[in-house]
């Protein structure tokens, strides 16, 4: 389904990652990062009977060493 929605937009190659790389690609320059993702599911709409409180992943040690700041 994502394939075929990206192909109403774009006709040119695609790589699909199993490790959250995500490539951004433009004239000007390509950008290899990490998607942010959250372990945790979504709130279930309605009226919950159990509080949910988000709670921030802590990153891996190694990734300390491949940050690329972003201004």
């Amino acid at each position: 389904m994502v394939f075929s929605e990206l192909g109403a937009v774009y006709d040119g190659p695609v790589v699909q990652t199993q490790d959250l790389t995500v490539f951004n690609i433009t004239k000007e320059a390509v950008v290899v990062r990490q998607a942010k993702v959250s372990d945790q599911l979504p709130p279930i709409p309605g009226v919950p009977s159990v509080g949910y409180t988000p709670v921030q992943p802590k990153p891996p040690a190694w990734w300390a060493e491949a940050i690329i700041p972003v201004d």
